[in-house]
């Protein structure tokens, strides 16, 4: 099976919504808790609280693994600022639809 193939197949199998467990860290201490994820157009995104632990750790080091049924992503968390600052309100209306 051709990489690209595969990557959608897993995205089709893991379908709009998941718990997923979120591995970060900082300075040595890595950390593994579970976030509620949504998959939308190829992209895993969560939302935390700015004064979360885990937000610190992604701020300061974004490198994270994300695991789902033992299927382990590892990759760079972008941040894109506050869900209330976001003008379109676009993460807003996927949580709530999911």
């Amino acid at each position: 099976m051709e990489f690209q193939a595969a990557v959608e197949q897993f995205y089709q199998k893991l379908g709009h919504k998941k718990i997923m467990a979120l591995a970060t860290s900082l300075n040595d201490h890595v950390m593994v808790r579970n976030v509620s994820v949504i998959i939308h157009d190829g992209k895993i995104l969560f939302k935390t609280d700015k004064d979360f632990r885990k937000t610190k750790q992604l701020l300061e080091n974004p490198r994270v693994a994300i695991c789902y049924w033992g299927v382990q992503i590892e990759g760079i968390a972008v941040n894109h600022g506050l869900v209330v600052d976001q003008v379109d309100h676009s993460f807003q209306a996927l949580y709530q639809k999911y």
